[in-house]
């Protein structure tokens, strides 16, 4: 959420939205910034030292979200738009 009010513009609109399943629930959030590149969205949230941040600043916080929400058998993930900007997701397990 604070990327997303980070990149987007002023009195930009941040969405949020939720969806159910019966066996997740999906968060997304979408701002009106600049995005991701297509090309570079598989290796976001993995943190490389080497690599120079993506966007100005996509990198270590990334990688933390995904190892955070894979401990508890989540997933996270981020979606281009051709329109403009990313939306970002993750998925977390409803208990049985």
């Amino acid at each position: 959420m604070n990327n997303a009010i980070k990149y987007s513009p002023q009195k930009g609109i941040i969405t949020i939205s939720l969806e159910s399943t019966t066996k997740e629930t999906i968060i997304s959030i979408q701002d009106q910034g600049p995005g991701v590149d297509a090309d570079d969205l598989e290796r976001i949230f993995t943190f490389d030292p080497d690599r120079k941040s993506i966007n100005n600043g996509a990198g270590l916080a990334l990688s933390i979200c995904n190892e955070m929400i894979q401990k508890i058998n989540g997933r996270i993930w981020a979606e281009h738009l051709e329109t403009q900007g990313t939306v970002f997701k993750y998925a977390l397990p409803l208990s049985a």
